[in-house]
C-alpha cells in the first residue's frame, strides 16, 4: 500500500473535542487515466473531494483495537478529479476517542486524544506520469463545524463556524497495523474455514474454551445465567 509512505497527521494545536477537518489543495494540469485514495484514521472519517463525498461507508474504517489493526479504504476518485482540487478529510472520534478507551492507558475521559489521519492520493495521467500526494506537513486543519462528536452520544454542529487552516503536525505513530480490507489477521485466500457447531455456549469453560483460529463456530443455543 503506498500508504505506507505516507505520515500521520493531527491539528498543530492541543486536541479539543471538536471534529478536526485536514485538507490538501492540489492541481491536475493534464489529463488523468486513473486516481486512487487510501484512507484511514484514529477515529472515524469522511473524505470529500471537490465538494463531493468519496465512497459510501459510513464511519469508516469501522469498529477495530486500533492498537493491532486498522483497516485502510481504497477509493476510485477519478471522476472526482478537476484542473483544481481540495481534498478533505473530517475526523470524527468514532470508538477511538471515546471515554476510558482501553488503548489510552488512563482511566480518564480521552475526547482529547489527538485525532489523526492518514491518506495517500495515487494519481497516473494518461501519458503515463504518475503523481502520489501523501498526507504530510503540507496539508492544513482546521477544527470543522462538528463541535462534539461521539459514537455513543452523536454530533453537535454549528454550521456559524468557518475553519480556520493552519499547517498540520507531522505524528510520529506506528504505520504496523494498517491493513487493507480482509488483510492480515482475516481468513486468507485460499484458506476454507471448517465449521463446528456448539450445542450451546461453552458455559463454565472459561479459560479452556480455545478456539481454533481455521475454525467457524455456530452457536446454536446458550444457558440462562443462574
Amino acid at each position: 500500500m503506498k500508504i505506507s509512505s505516507a505520515s500521520w497527521i493531527a491539528l498543530s494545536e492541543a486536541p479539543s473535542a471538536a471534529a478536526p477537518v485536514f485538507r490538501r489543495v492540489f492541481a491536475c494540469g493534464k489529463a488523468v487515466r486513473a486516481a486512487s485514495l487510501e484512507v484511514t484514521c484514529d477515529g472515524v472519517y469522511e473524505a470529500v473531494l471537490n465538494g463531493k463525498r468519496v465512497g459510501r461507508f459510513i464511519l469508516a474504517p469501522g469498529w477495530t483495537e486500533y492498537r493491532k489493526r486498522l483497516q485502510v479504504q481504497t477509493y476510485d476518485v477519478k471522476n472526482l478529479l478537476e484542473k483544481d482540487n481540495i481534498l478533505e478529510v473530517t475526523v470524527g472520534s468514532g470508538w477511538y476517542r471515546r471515554t476510558n478507551a482501553p488503548w489510552t492507558g488512563t482511566q480518564n475521559p480521552d475526547e482529547f486524544l489527538p485525532a489523526m489521519m492518514i491518506a495517500s492520493l495515487h494519481i497516473v495521467y494518461a501519458d503515463g506520469a504518475e503523481e502520489t500526494i501523501l498526507s504530510d506537513e503540507s496539508w492544513e486543519a482546521a477544527e470543522s463545524e462538528v463541535t462534539l462528536s461521539g459514537i455513543f452520544i452523536g454530533e453537535d454542529v454549528d454550521m456559524t463556524r468557518i475553519p480556520e487552516y493552519r499547517p498540520v503536525m507531522v505524528c510520529d505513530h506506528p504505520k504496523a497495523m494498517l491493513i487493507p480490507p480482509g488483510g492480515a489477521g482475516g481468513p486468507r485466500a485460499g484458506n476454507r474455514l471448517s465449521a463446528f457447531v456448539l450445542p450451546h455456549a461453552p458455559w463454565g469453560m472459561g479459560d479452556r474454551f480455545r478456539p481454533e483460529s481455521d475454525r467457524l463456530y455456530v452457536i446454536r443455543g446458550f444457558r440462562p445465567c443462574r
